[in-house]
């Protein structure tokens, strides 16, 4: 009976784990579409001329992935870093160098903007995929349990309170909230 149970249980969280995963594309696609937006947006106020090669290239990237956002991957993120050719990566670097220099200042800085925001929306996709809880998470917060018990893991959260500040701080200056200059 246990093993059945154990079963199920073992059945019901690989569910969860593939909706969880189809929710992570489908919210890294919903961010990607609404920078993608924006940029137009940017575009249609005269920030960035529609026919710029930089603002071209923004938007394919911007594309591309929303296109294979289901393939985005920390395993796929590393095979294409180790995989992909040298020669094609110089290449790469010199298309988009070459298309943000015919490009204004103000326009370049728009656009760069934007593969900036794409990249950590992408970066947040990778942070959060559950093979990274599983593989490196879980077995540290084991490891921290097992070695220095709870207290352990209580003297550990009270030396990241000053990051988190920071954290906080930052958050709160995004959020244009004026919480802080209330008090």
């Amino acid at each position: 009976m246990i093993a059945l149970q154990s079963l199920i249980s073992l059945v019901f969280l690989l569910g969860l784990m593939v909706l969880y995963n189809q929710y992570r594309v489908d919210r890294l696609r919903d961010q990607l579409f609404a920078l993608r937006d924006k940029l137009f947006d940017e575009a249609r106020s005269g920030r960035v001329r529609f026919d710029s090669e930089g603002y071209r290239v923004a938007r394919a990237v911007c594309n591309g992935m929303v296109r294979f956002a289901h393939e985005i991957s920390i395993a796929d993120f590393l095979a294409w870093r180790l995989l992909t050719p040298s020669w094609l990566a110089e290449n790469s670097q010199k298309a988009f160098e070459q298309a943000f220099s015919a490009m204004s200042a103000d326009e370049r800085e728009v656009c760069r903007t934007y593969l900036s925001k794409m990249h950590r929306c992408v970066l947040e996709h990778l942070a959060s995929s559950p093979f990274l809880v599983l593989t490196l998470v879980v077995p540290v917060m084991m490891v921290l349990l097992t070695r220095a018990g709870i207290d352990g893991i209580a003297v550990a959260a009270a030396r990241l309170k000053g990051p988190f500040r920071s954290l906080d701080a930052l958050a709160i200056a995004e959020g244009g909230d004026s919480v802080l200059a209330t008090r």
